[in-house]
């Protein structure tokens, strides 16, 4: 069953996202009008998020039936950062050039910008200390203050989504994997990662609360995680803070790789337990569901190679299928010759689908426009001058370093 999907968000007195939803007929029929403007293959690639090429000038890593192959986002890493903003940013407008140029819906542009360990624009933006530092130095009105600088850089830089809180609180489980990933405990990692996705979306960069349900002290880029705890623990120290940031209101949450068998014997990106029942179902969560990277080793090394998952992950509800590498018309293939034997199938790359099209509506990249009638229909937006903010992008940084010095070198 397809929900209304997300249009924006808004801070209520205590200083809590709330997602007001597409209830409007004439809003959902403009969204479902635009699919299927889409061929199957154009609506299976906004499923997609997959690493870009280059750092410098945009050029698609493919062709597919003849024309540019571009996925729903692409996830920068740091060998895709230029060493200086104006850089960035060139790169940044010449992706949503090259869309407007060939007629394509633009993707939504994602980066790991956690803090600390993982800080992928750490010699661009002002500095930006781990979780477990703004643990200990910080209270969470002070947080706030903090991550609007970083997003509002961000933001000048082109980018819509930030794959960050890392929410889960540490414990004798997990801390070796996580280390100063984390905020520290439960209240801490509530706390701060509910004052992270308000920070961030309040400056119109989407936050993605991973990684949900949790992960052990297994590394997933090398092995399967399992938890081998019983459910009391289980509720207690990884579910019950998920729930209560999930109703934060961020644009995406990721689920990892590990499987709970208490619960279920699937990873958790591949099981429609924890994505249909419980976050859609039960915590009654709308946003963006995205899987971890499917070619970590967690799942190839482990029964679960990618030409697999990629299927299973649709079946099981996921909407965004991530993927470190640039080249996925290999898997776009696989979905596609399981759509044309499989028509139930077809309707699950729709309902992913339909939820990339809402968010891409929230984060500007489709706007509604009114037809004569009254009705709604959608059109792409190429806002490709990041360039003219980049006066704003000095003054945040200026901002934030002078808070960095202020709370973290006294």
């Amino acid at each position: 069953m397809i929900k209304a999907c997300s249009s924006k968000f808004y801070p209520d007195r205590n200083n809590k996202l709330k997602i007001e939803l597409f209830t409007a007929e004439k809003e959902i029929k403009a969204v479902k009008d635009y699919l299927n403007t889409l061929t199957l293959d154009e609506m299976a690639a906004q499923i997609f998020l997959v690493n870009i090429g280059g750092n410098s000038t945009f050029y698609p890593a493919e062709n597919y039936n003849g024309k540019s192959l571009i996925p729903g986002g692409y996830l920068f890493f740091s060998f895709n950062l230029a060493n200086s903003p104006e850089k960035i940013v060139a790169f940044t407008e010449s992706i949503t050039q090259f869309c407007q140029n060939n007629s394509q819906l633009a993707p939504f542009l994602a980066i790991d910008q956690e803090g600390g360990l993982v800080n992928r624009l750490k010699y661009i933006t002002s500095p930006f200390p781990s979780n477990q530092l703004v643990a200990a130095n910080l209270h969470p009105e002070q947080a706030n203050e903090m991550y609007r600088y970083q997003a509002e850089q961000m933001k000048c830089l082109g980018f819509h989504m930030n794959l960050s809180p890392v929410a889960e609180a540490s414990n004798p489980t997990n801390s070796l994997f996580l280390d100063t990933r984390s905020f520290g405990s439960i209240d801490e990692t509530i706390l701060f990662s509910k004052a992270q996705i308000y920070s961030f979306q309040t400056q119109d960069v989407s936050c993605v609360v991973k990684h949900f349900p949790g992960n052990t002290n297994t590394d997933p880029h090398s092995g399967l995680p399992r938890f081998n705890v019983n459910k009391a623990f289980f509720e207690n120290n990884f579910l019950s803070p998920f729930r209560e940031i999930l109703e934060a209101g961020p644009d995406a949450v990721l689920l990892s790789h590990a499987i709970v068998p208490q619960y279920d014997e699937n990873p958790a990106d591949l099981s429609e337990y924890w994505i249909r029942s419980v976050l859609r179902n039960d915590y009654k969560y709308h946003g963006l569901t995205i899987s971890d990277d499917i070619l970590m080793g967690a799942l190839e090394k482990n029964g679960y190679p990618a030409e697999e998952a990629v299927i299973k992950a649709v079946e099981s509800g996921i909407d965004v299928i991530m993927l470190s590498q640039k080249n996925f018309s290999f898997l776009l293939d696989i979905l596609l010759n399981k759509a044309e034997e499989d028509k139930e199938f077809v309707k699950k790359i729709y309902e992913s689908a339909y939820h990339v099209i809402c968010y891409k509506i929230k984060a500007g990249l489709l706007r509604f426009e009114k037809n004569k009638d009254g009705t709604f229909y959608l059109t792409p937006c190429y806002n490709h001058k990041n360039s003219q903010n980049l006066p704003d992008f000095y003054r945040s940084k200026d901002l934030g370093q002078r808070f960095y010095m202020e709370h973290f070198q006294q």
